[in-house]
């Protein structure tokens, strides 16, 4: 002991070592809690490094039990709008035609049969047949991408939102991504999906592998560029908080500048909280039929600056939606012939998938695929496999 200052250097010694240890203890936590926070991807990446029936992200690939997962699928916006039947059929008939993947409509706002006639207020007849989607795609060994809103009217979309809390939208569209009251009714709306306990599963959505992961909004457009961005990455944070399994991206129809339409979002995937980088691809402007691309290298052209500009933020690119109506000759050509060279150079540039524009059991349109087609222009299920192959 060392008389003079009453001190035992031993004891002394212990203690300063002792501390140190929690201090460094502490700020580990700090730094893991920050990076989980702000960086939920990569925890997403090392949660399921062994394997997992849930798709990942890992650098630019998507990936399933360890294996890249690339994505074969349709869009059919209706599906949980149609009765048991029509599901089992448009799920039997796209599992042989070779798709592994369909995107939906998880969304009907202010319609009395809709999701969510009334805000907060959700329609349960209309769930069972969401949570039967997800049942048939357990049984098919296929994923699905739930939609959570549609940019536009269809179905409500986020001018029903305004419209709830007594904002005109043709007075104010942009107040749909800087309002309050809006964003807490929508995370509102995602707190139930995800706490939902499939009728046929009994797996909640948020545990539920079947979802490849959840497209926060339908095409999102606005004259306030960072207004949106900001909305959009707030709420893939905190898709990311409360549902840790699953994927986030938001439905946009370019990464990167330039874009078709000006009021389109650019750059927003390069955020940490979103996965994947997704672009819609149409070669008329349904507005006026006129071409958006006056030849099919400019099509490429436009494709190659998304593939470098996601290759440069180490993320995957998806074809969302694409589709050329039967209609049309694009570039003087088979229509369905100009969809396989696009869905052939997606492959060779190695986008993660692409999802065709649309399937439909009932609904009709130049674009629609169907199991027979018909007269009126639609394409048939041998279209799609002639496609897909």
């Amino acid at each position: 002991m060392n008389k003079r200052h009453g001190i035992n250097p031993k004891i002394n010694n212990s203690q300063s070592r002792f501390f140190l240890i929690i201090k460094i203890a502490i700020v580990c936590l700090l730094a893991y809690t920050i990076y989980a926070v702000y960086y939920p991807h990569y925890i997403h990446e090392q949660k399921f490094q062994k394997s997992s029936p849930f798709v990942i992200r890992r650098g630019p690939n998507l990936i399933l039990e360890n294996d890249t997962f690339h994505i074969i699928g349709v869009n059919d916006y209706g599906l949980a709008y149609e009765n048991n039947n029509t599901i089992d059929q448009t799920f039997n008939q796209l599992h042989n035609a070779g798709v592994n993947t369909i995107r939906f409509w998880l969304f009907d706002d202010g319609d009395p049969n809709g999701f969510q006639p009334n805000p907060g207020s959700y329609n349960e007849s209309r769930f069972k047949q969401a949570d039967y989607v997800l049942f048939e795609a357990k049984k098919y060994n296929m994923k699905v991408i739930p939609v959570l809103v549609n940019n536009w009217t269809d179905y409500g979309g986020k001018d029903q939102y305004l419209k709830w809390v007594g904002i005109n939208p043709s007075s104010d569209e942009n107040a749909f991504y800087t309002d309050n009251q809006v964003t807490s009714l929508f995370k509102q709306y995602i707190s139930y999906i995800f706490s939902r306990n499939n009728t046929y599963t009994h797996i909640t959505y948020a545990n539920d592998p079947t979802i490849l992961g959840w497209d926060i909004m339908n095409e999102p457009r606005s004259t306030n560029q960072n207004a949106m961005n900001t909305w959009l990455i707030d709420i893939a944070t905190y898709i990311k908080q409360h549902d840790p399994n699953h994927l986030v991206f938001a439905g946009t129809d370019v990464a990167t500048s330039p874009a078709p339409y000006s009021d389109e979002s650019i750059n927003l995937c390069n955020s940490p909280a979103i996965d994947i980088c997704s672009i819609h691809l149409y070669l008329f402007n349904s507005a006026n039929n006129q071409p958006v691309y006056n030849s099919y290298d400019e099509t490429i052209q436009f494709m190659q600056t998304q593939k470098n500009y996601a290759d440069k933020i180490n993320k995957p690119l998806l074809l969302e939606e694409f589709g050329v109506g039967q209609d049309t000759l694009p570039f003087g050509e088979d229509p369905l012939s100009v969809m396989q060279q696009i869905i052939n150079y997606s492959n060779q540039q190695g986008l993660s998938g692409f999802l065709v524009w649309n399937w439909s059991q009932t609904t009709t349109s130049p674009f629609t695929f169907s199991p027979q087609g018909n007269s009126q222009g639609e394409y048939s299920l041998t279209d799609l496999e002639k496609l897909l192959h």
